[in-house]
């Protein structure tokens, strides 16, 4: 492997379906971690859209087998649970045992415990596999309708549309999903359910988008050990990655900011060091303050 993937903590990507693994022309691909190299430092956390933003960091972090980096668009036609399950992978190379860690607050405000649960890769991939059909089928009224998973291209077009009210948003989104021959009938079911089934059936739609996307709509039902008290806490894994990222990009600007204070190199010829032996200059300005 070359370049960017001559770092011990390489990954194989989480695994793809035969379908999009068709897509790609390679026999492997593999995750790097992020904060140590050029691309990472030039992603901006700060002013990009999120599904963007997401697109860039995995496409920064992904290459294939022979170290050649993929086209944006593959990872923008990528299931967004699966962009999820990657951008996770990618911040738990930044944690110890290859898991990230979660703070989570008791619900219960005269208590406030914070309770700290580690999720690993593994227990990703077994909740993303939990659910492995591409499509889910629904009712509604007296219909049947066949919703697959929404990807990161539908997440781009919705972000560029507004919408009335949750329920236009919903209605908008699921007719995405669905196959064109089932998109008029839906539409005529939104009609007539009516605003005073509308809570009814949105609910139902969100069931099922939550069967067929387990890590959209993921959470932990827990016991708080200190008050007893049981709860659902939902956890948004994207932005819990992306925090993650953000700050393993600020730990990059430090080392920057660090080596350059000292040796007086520019941002350029710091990042052309391997991110190995710039450790070792940090451990040698280190050890040259402690004295």
């Amino acid at each position: 492997m070359t370049g960017l993937l001559q770092h011990d903590r390489t990954i194989p990507f989480p695994a793809l379906t035969t379908a999009i693994a068709s897509e790609v022309a390679v026999e492997s691909l593999w995750l790097r971690p992020f904060g140590l190299f050029e691309p990472d430092w030039a992603i901006d956390f700060r002013r990009t859209p999120r599904p963007y933003l997401e697109t860039q960091i995995l496409q920064c972090c992904t290459y294939a087998n022979q170290g050649q980096p993929l086209p944006l668009d593959f990872f923008w036609q990528l299931p967004v649970s699966k962009r999820t399950e990657g951008l996770m992978a990618i911040a738990s190379l930044g944690d110890p045992g290859d898991q990230l860690t979660i703070d989570l607050t008791c619900h219960q405000p005269s208590c406030g415990e914070v309770m700290e649960l580690e999720l690993s890769r593994s227990e990703l991939a077994e909740i993303q596999a939990s659910s492995p059909d591409p499509a889910i089928t629904a009712e509604w009224g007296d219909r049947r309708f066949d919703l697959r998973r929404p990807t990161g291209a539908d997440q781009r077009h919705w972000l560029g549309q507004s919408f009335a009210n949750p329920q236009a948003a919903i209605e908008r989104m699921v007719t995405t999903l669905l196959p064109e021959s089932q998109r008029e009938a839906f539409h005529h079911v939104c009609q007539t359910q009516g605003a005073e089934n509308a809570p009814g059936w949105l609910s139902r739609l969100n069931e099922a988008m939550e069967q067929l996307d387990p890590l959209i709509n993921f959470g932990f039902q827990l016991v708080c050990p200190n008050c007893s008290t049981a709860d659902f806490y939902p956890v948004d894994l994207g932005a819990l990655a992306l925090q993650k990222l953000w700050q393993a990009q600020d730990r990059l600007f430090e080392t920057i900011h660090r080596l350059a204070a000292y040796y007086h190199w520019n941002e350029a010829e710091i990042l052309a060091i391997p991110p190995q032996r710039r450790q070792r200059y940090l451990d040698r300005i280190a050890q040259e303050d402690g004295r």
